[in-house]
C-alpha cells in the first residue's frame, strides 16, 4: 500500500538532505502563495514541504527507486543548484527522466500517471500524532474538544481586543469541515502546525510575528518559547490574572499533549476516489514534459469538505519524520 511506502521512507534517512537544504538558505517570495506575513524561518519550512511534495511524487511513480542512491543524487543537486527555483526543475527533471526510461511516450507516460496518481491516487490530511487515537475512534473531524478548548481562548482574547489571533473565520470549526489536500506537502505542511489555530496564536501567527517574538518556537517544539510569547502578548495587553491563568494554563494543556512525539507527524491517506477528486486531466495539446507537470501540479490545494467526518474505514495514517526540529541553528 502506498502509505506504507511513506512511512519507510520519510525517516532519519532524509536528515542530511534537508539540513543541507537549511544551510543554502534558499529564498522564497511567500506573497505570491497568500501569505501576508512571513519570517526567513517560514521560507524554510515552506520550500522544506515543496521538496517534500516533489520526494512524494518520486515514491508514488517509481516505487521501486533505490532510496540510499535518490538520496546521495539529491545532495548532490542541491550543491550544484543556484536557488530554489533551479533545484525544483532539478528535481522534476530526474523524475521526468526515470518516466521517459521506464515508459517511453507520452501515451504511455499519461496512461501510468493516470493509474497511480489519479484513479489510484491519494488525497492527504496532516495532523499531530497525538490526535491519532482520537482520529481512529471517531474519524477525521469527529472530536469537537479541542476547537471547543481553542474557542474559549479565542474568546478572551477577543474581549481585549486581540482578533485574528487564531482564524478569521470559525464558521468551518462549527460546520465540522474537514480540509484534504492533493500535494502531500501541503499535508506536511499543515501537520507541522496542528492545530493550526494554536501554532497562528503562539509562534507563527499575525501577532507572534512581531519583533522580540519567537517564530520559531512551535515548529521546534519549544514549550518555554511558546509560553515567553504567550506571555509578551498578554503583558502587551493587560489581561488580568484570571484570564492569564486561564490562557497559560490551557496553552500548557495542549502543549503538554501535542508534544508527547516530537520527531514524527502522521498524515491521513485518503482515496481521491472516495471523495470524488479522480478527475481525468486534459494533457493533449502537451509536450511530454509539460504534460507530467501538468498532472502532477495540486489541483485540491485545500479542499474544505462541509459537514464532514472520515470514519477510520475512509483513510489511512502514515507517520513521517518532522525534519523542522533542525531548524534549531537559526537561533
Amino acid at each position: 500500500m502506498m502509505y506504507r511506502l511513506f512511512t519507510q521512507t520519510f525517516d532519519s534517512k532524509f536528515d542530511d538532505v534537508f539540513k543541507r537544504v537549511i544551510e543554502k538558505h534558499y529564498r522564497i517570495d511567500l506573497l505570491k502563495y497568500g501569505f501576508n506575513k512571513y519570517s526567513l524561518i517560514d521560507e524554510q519550512v515552506f520550500i522544506i514541504s515543496n521538496i517534500i511534495k516533489k520526494i512524494s511524487d518520486l515514491i508514488i511513480l517509481i516505487p521501486d527507486i533505490e532510496i540510499n542512491q535518490y538520496i546521495v543524487l539529491l545532495k548532490k543537486i542541491i550543491n550544484d543548484s543556484n536557488d530554489i527555483s533551479d533545484l525544483y526543475y532539478k528535481m522534476d527533471d530526474y523524475l521526468i527522466e526515470r518516466l521517459i526510461e521506464n515508459y517511453h511516450s507520452k501515451d504511455r507516460i499519461i496512461s501510468y500517471i493516470t493509474d497511480r496518481y489519479i484513479d489510484n491516487g491519494y488525497c492527504y490530511h496532516g495532523f499531530n500524532s497525538s490526535f491519532e487515537e482520537s482520529i481512529l475512534s471517531k474519524g477525521l473531524n469527529g472530536d469537537s474538544e479541542v476547537s471547543h478548548k481553542l474557542k474559549n481562548m479565542n474568546n478572551i482574547l477577543e474581549n481585549y481586543g486581540i482578533v485574528n489571533a487564531m482564524t478569521y473565520n470559525w464558521s468551518y470549526k462549527d460546520n465540522k469541515s474537514v480540509f484534504t489536500t492533493d500535494n502531500f506537502g501541503a499535508a506536511y505542511y499543515y501537520s507541522l502546525l496542528s492545530p493550526v489555530l494554536l501554532s497562528r496564536f503562539v509562534s507563527n501567527g499575525l501577532y507572534t510575528y512581531q519583533k522580540g517574538y519567537d517564530n520559531l518556537a512551535f515548529y521546534i517544539r519549544d514549550s518555554n518559547g511558546i509560553l515567553d510569547n504567550v506571555s509578551k502578548i498578554m503583558d502587551e495587553y493587560h489581561f488580568s490574572n484570571e484570564d492569564r491563568m486561564t490562557i497559560i494554563s490551557t496553552v500548557k494543556e495542549f502543549i503538554e499533549v501535542l508534544f508527547q512525539d516530537k520527531d514524527n507527524l502522521s498524515i491521513a491517506f485518503i482515496q481521491k476516489k472516495s471523495i470524488h477528486r479522480d478527475v481525468p486531466i486534459n494533457t493533449c495539446n502537451l509536450n511530454i514534459r509539460d504534460s507530467i507537470v501538468t498532472m502532477l501540479k495540486p489541483r485540491y490545494e485545500l479542499d474544505r469538505h462541509e459537514n464532514a467526518i472520515f470514519h477510520k474505514d475512509m483513510f489511512r495514517i502514515a507517520k513521517v519524520k518532522n525534519y523542522t526540529r533542525l531548524l534549531k541553528n537559526f537561533r
